[in-house]
């Protein structure tokens, strides 16, 4: 499968299931914010630190 133009054929996937198993482009790949995961320093993918305000704290009596 090819493309005219400088486009990625996974693009065809991001948000349906087209594309045949051979192109091992998985279905409907797009994610918001890549399921909460960051590209560290080392170009490995690594689970993002919560936001300071979504981690609970206990209550003192």
């Amino acid at each position: 499968l090819k493309f005219e133009g400088n486009r990625s054929v996974a693009l065809v996937n991001k948000s349906c299931d087209f594309l045949k198993e051979e192109c091992l482009i998985p279905a409907s790949w797009w994610v918001e914010k890549n399921k909460g995961m960051v590209l560290d320093g080392n170009g490995m993918w690594t689970l993002a630190d919560p936001p300071e305000d979504d981690i609970p704290k206990p209550e003192e009596d």
